[in-house]
């Protein structure tokens, strides 16, 4: 009986507050977001050295070389090559609507282009996208509709992206973008910013990728020491190999 009654007391006394706390932790971080980074199945990188081109790679038999490549060579500091694009997928967490007002990107560090060496993993296909689109060499960069087709960065126009839209979610709703950061003059380590609008409020999120912040690097002024291409084509025997044509 004691038991039945300190029971429905715990009851009465702790839902309620967990509720409470589940409610007002909704409202501080309302909007949810992961950014993942796409890896394109052709791909360039620039490297601050050339030493990973003639070491030993670490490929699985199973999976995507592709992927695996790419994720090897950003170990050894490489960055993208003049673009990189991201999925940015936000949930709307929280009981309330809000509207998504605007995406930005923050810079963490700013130098000129890595010039060691490009490297490329050529290409089997090609793919076409609609995305958001920032020029990382712009001081302050403004999102941009823009689209991606046959290996190509096109921008469709020059206003910002949220100039005369908005994203409204409802609670439980979710959004997935896509976004690339381009290059030409510059290196750059960045991070998106999300704005938002809720109750009256602004707020700002900040998405960065589990794997740290997205790195583009561009063209350098005396262009590259090297150039390299991973031969895949050539099967088990797969190796780098200089580039038989320019590909910066």
């Amino acid at each position: 009986m004691i038991s039945e009654v300190i029971t429905a007391v715990a009851s009465a006394t702790f839902l309620p507050l967990a509720r409470r706390v589940r409610k007002l932790w909704q409202r501080r971080s309302p909007l949810a977001v992961v950014a993942a980074p796409h890896i394109p199945k052709a791909w360039k990188l620039a490297l601050p050295d050339a030493e990973p081109l003639h070491a030993s790679v670490p490929l699985a038999h199973s999976g995507r070389r592709y992927r695996q490549m790419y994720e090897w060579l950003r170990t050894k500091g490489a960055y993208d090559y003049g673009l990189t694009a991201l999925d940015l997928h936000a949930e709307n967490r929280s009981t309330e609507p809000l509207t998504i007002t605007h995406i930005g990107v923050r810079k963490t560090d700013v130098g000129v282009p890595l010039r060691a060496a490009l490297v490329a993993y050529p290409p089997a296909g090609a793919v076409q996208k609609e995305l958001i689109y920032f020029d990382l060499d712009e001081a302050d960069p403004t999102g941009r509709p823009a689209r991606f087709d046959m290996g190509c960065l096109e921008p469709t126009g020059e206003q910002s992206y949220f100039l005369d839209r908005e994203v409204r979610l409802e609670a439980g709703d979710s959004q997935t973008f896509h976004i690339a950061g381009a290059a030409l003059r510059s290196r750059v380590s960045w991070e998106l910013s999300i704005t938002i609008l809720q109750a009256g409020k602004d707020r700002t999120i900040t998405a960065v990728p589990e794997s740290g912040p997205l790195k583009t690097s561009g063209t350098p002024t005396e262009g590259f020491d090297g150039e390299w291409i991973w031969n895949w084509f050539a099967g088990d025997a797969a190796s780098f190999i200089p580039a038989p044509h320019p590909i910066a």
